[in-house]
């Protein structure tokens, strides 16, 4: 991952000086005023800000409690002329990282942003340890459902809680596979320990190992310290690994002896370091076809295949649809600071009869949508989105709710419903994986599955 710098400055030779400095190593962006600015932070994840003081349409210490309100968890190092460092002191006591002078010297411009991304590591790490103490105190099973599938997962949830046993879960894109094994962990013996997950999908190839394993210091180019891999994090607690499937195979020889030697060595390093995780695996497709087709090592398959959990798609549990509807509406309708009381028969009729490609997930974003964009106190019919009006739409969704569905008609179905979503969003595959609450990887593996193209 790249982190993001934004220079901010009026004069376009300084941006440009300071691009071409920063650009091979970072992500950079430019803007040239304080509304431009502004506009960046509210739609960017931005890591270090260089901020020009003296901008032509808004004062800069304005302009930096502006930008700490929209992110807290930026740094601001603040670009500043001689006659106007007791304003850059200033600048520090209301949030900035540090101050240069013009001419600034661009090795301690580089030595800054090394300091500042190394402390938003540090301040990452802390935030992710308290929370991991928070959770510690949630001890409750987070699977809702009212199903007998729902109440049979959670019975296994339970009794899973306290084995030291590797767990492979099987499941959709979106049908709670992190919950599930959040569940399995907060409930049982490791609830004081670690739980780290991963999603080896939403990784670049390139990147897995060392988030996995880490990295030693001058491993590879830019390693300019030592960085803790995902395995040290678990340590006497759980790493999970989602979409497992997705797994480079060079990795798999990897993790295989990891779970068979308890020990592995960081990206670079050469001294064994051991371990004591719990591995709890996740895949959206049938692990045991992945190894037929060759995509999937065998043994290392057979290593996860312990205990399997197998989480039903939404539409073979659609009991659960309206207390899972009522769940979402109150947690939002609570984060929003709104007053919705409920959803009318109407719109709850189409809720359960809707095809649910991206299962909890997108039934969760749609609530959510409908909390930020609805006036009213019920949730009406024409409170839903867009996809609900659909002609013919009703008949997919009986079609997709009735247990003798076969295997051959749901995925017509998924098809139908996925070249709709598609061309609803103009082919945009982000757009479109978004509107289904699914990740834009298993969107591009349906798309190859279904032969589907571009009309």
């Amino acid at each position: 991952m790249k982190y993001k710098i934004l220079a901010i400055d009026d004069e376009e030779n300084i941006l440009t000086s300071l691009e071409l400095a920063f650009r091979s190593k970072y992500e950079f962006i430019t803007a040239q005023t304080g509304s431009e600015a502004i506009k960046i932070v509210s739609r960017e994840n931005i890591n270090v800000i260089f901020l020009d003081l003296n901008l032509p349409d808004i004062d800069g210490l304005r302009l930096l409690k502006h930008i700490k309100q929209i992110n807290v968890f930026c740094e601001v190092i603040v670009i500043t002329a001689k006659s106007d460092v007791d304003t850059a002191v200033n600048a520090m006591k209301k949030g900035a990282f540090d101050y240069v002078v013009k001419p600034y010297d661009m090795q301690r411009l580089y030595v800054l942003v090394e300091k500042a991304i190394e402390g938003l590591k540090l301040k990452s790490e802390l935030s992710y340890l308290k929370q991991e103490k928070e959770e510690a105190n949630n001890v409750k099973c987070d699977f809702i459902g009212i199903s007998p599938q729902a109440q049979n997962l959670r019975l296994a949830i339970k009794k899973l809680s306290f084995a030291n046993s590797t767990i492979l879960i099987i499941g959709e894109s979106g049908t709670g596979k992190e919950v599930v094994a959040r569940s399995i962990h907060y409930m049982g013996r490791y609830k004081t320990k670690p739980f780290v997950p991963i999603h080896t999908g939403a990784i670049a190839e390139t990147l897995i190992e060392s988030e996995l394993f880490g990295y030693e210091k001058g491993a590879f180019t830019g390693a300019s310290t030592k960085k803790i891999g995902k395995f040290e994090y678990a340590n006497g607690g759980t790493l999970f690994l989602d979409e497992i499937n997705t797994m480079p195979l060079h990795l798999q020889v990897k993790l295989l002896r990891v779970l068979q030697e308890r020990c592995f060595t960081r990206v670079g390093g050469t001294v064994p370091i051991k371990v004591n995780v719990r591995i709890i695996a996740a895949s959206n497709v049938d692990l045991n076809q992945e190894v037929q087709c060759g995509r999937f090592r065998g043994d290392l398959f057979y290593r996860l295949n312990v205990v399997t959990i197998n989480i039903p798609p939404l539409r073979e549990r659609f009991q659960d649809i309206k207390i899972l509807s009522e769940f979402f509406l109150a947690r939002y309708s609570r984060q929003y600071k709104k007053i919705i009381n409920g959803f009318s028969p109407e719109a709850m009729e189409k809720l359960e009869e809707y095809h649910w490609a991206g299962n909890v997930r997108e039934l969760e974003n749609i609530v959510e949508r409908i909390v930020v964009l609805s006036d009213n106190d019920t949730v009406l019919l024409e409170d839903l989105p867009l996809e609900f009006s659909i002609s013919g739409f009703k008949n997919i969704g009986n079609l997709t709710c009735t247990k003798k569905t076969t295997k051959e008609n749901f995925e017509n179905v998924e098809k139908q419903f996925l070249q709709r979503t598609l061309i609803e969003h103009n082919w945009n595959k982000a757009k479109s994986a978004e509107s289904l609450g699914i990740h834009r990887n298993t969107i591009l593996y349906k798309i190859k599955k279904y032969n589907l193209e571009k009309g």
